[in-house]
């Protein structure tokens, strides 16, 4: 039990498993870029810019965004039909985007809608 509570051994135990988490570490981080897949499964995506604007919004209909105005969210409840994809601008307001949907109505019968608009 000596040998345990030698502090060249502390010492030289301490810098082991410093060197095995930094090794550890890095293999992880180099492991993360980069990465093929085959199937992706998400309720949305948004591409972003390096400073965090939202330049694209992929989403679901439960997810789907609200209108996008200098990089902030507003909501939009007339677009909780709707799926699709939103384009933003540099400043991060929305620009246009493809949007569909459908609806059952009373009598049983579906209605289908989409958009596809490119602003200015």
């Amino acid at each position: 039990m000596k040998v345990l509570s030698n502090p060249r051994f502390l010492a030289v135990y301490s810098a082991v498993l410093t060197v095995v988490f930094t090794v550890v570490v890095l293999c992880a981080a180099a492991g993360l870029r980069n990465q093929t897949f085959g199937i992706i499964t998400a309720r949305r995506i948004n591409i972003v810019e390096p400073d965090g604007t939202v330049r694209l919004t992929i989403s679901n209909r439960a997810d789907f965004p609200g209108a996008w105005n200098r990089k902030k969210e507003y909501p939009r409840p007339d677009r909780r039909e709707a799926a699709g994809m939103l384009f933003m601008s540099e400043e991060g307001t929305e620009q246009g985007g493809f949007i569909w949907g459908a609806s059952q109505l009373p009598d049983g019968t579906i209605e289908n809608h989409s958009h596809l608009s490119f602003d200015q």
